[in-house]
């Protein structure tokens, strides 16, 4: 827990330190393993946290670059005098859910063939990490962000980036996170079946319940939703049943279960 969240703050640090811009090349994964002094392991699993968030975008075969610019100042606005602990996290939930809820409506308005061809791609990319890499963490935000992408109100996108990245620190420093990275993932699809087919009530909804999680405590040696994946609800806060609960019919979560054992 203390590596991921060390790692992921050097990271950070490291793209402001040297004031890398959107369109700026990282180092490699082996390199930053080197400089800070951590496993490989330890660092792809804070870049992908940072490329689900949208701060950096990975490109086959020529490394990993600046996407957006980090919101630090403004998160360390927002926190100011505020512990990063385990009510920071309860009090991200609500504010992070209205965000997220704001952006999938505005995205709807605006949805054409291309747009929804977008956030499809994100989460194909997303079952193949869960298929290929059974280790990634929970804690990932490649669909909402595909889907801030295509809002069109930059303002908005801002602020959704704002709240993910102060979710992600939040709950990290909780040692818990919203759910395991399979039923995340089956939620998103469900959330996107509806935004396909245009059923914007329908969306809201599922993404409404997706949103509204009580906290899941990871087992011991399991980094803020980053090792094992081994979880179990918290006491006096199971996961309540919800739509999204349904058996998945949709490809997308019909090939990761048969790549990933049928386990989603």
């Amino acid at each position: 827990m203390e590596v991921y969240r060390q790692v992921l703050t050097e990271i950070e640090a490291f793209i402001e330190n040297n004031s890398l811009v959107p369109g700026d090349r990282l180092p490699s994964d082996r390199d930053l393993a080197t400089m800070l002094h951590v496993s490989r392991v330890s660092v792809r699993q804070a870049l992908k946290v940072l490329e689900g968030l949208g701060r950096i975008g990975a490109q086959h075969g020529s490394g990993t670059y600046v996407r957006e610019p980090g919101f630090t100042a403004a998160i360390a606005d927002l926190t100011r005098g505020l512990p990063i602990d385990r009510s920071l996290a309860n009090q991200v939930v609500p504010i992070h859910r209205a965000v997220q809820l704001a952006v999938l409506e505005t995205a709807f308005v605006r949805r054409t063939d291309e747009h929804v061809a977008h956030v499809r791609t994100a989460l194909e990319r997303r079952r193949r990490e869960l298929a290929d890499d059974p280790e990634e963490g929970s804690l990932e935000f490649s669909f909402e962000t595909s889907l801030g992408e295509v809002c069109g109100n930059p303002l908005l996108r801002r602020l959704q980036a704002v709240m993910q990245e102060l979710f992600v620190r939040a709950w990290a420093a909780s040692g818990e996170v919203p759910g395991t990275k399979r039923r995340l993932f089956e939620e998103h699809v469900g959330v996107f079946e509806r935004f396909a087919e245009g059923d914007l009530l329908g969306a809201l909804a599922r993404f409404r319940e997706h949103l509204s999680f009580p906290p899941v405590v990871e087992s011991v040696g399991s980094p803020g939703g980053l090792g094992n994946g081994v979880v179990e609800a918290e006491a006096g806060h199971p996961r309540a049943p919800t739509a999204t609960s349904e058996p998945a019919t949709d490809p997308l979560v019909s090939e990761c279960s048969t790549q990933a054992g049928g386990a989603i």
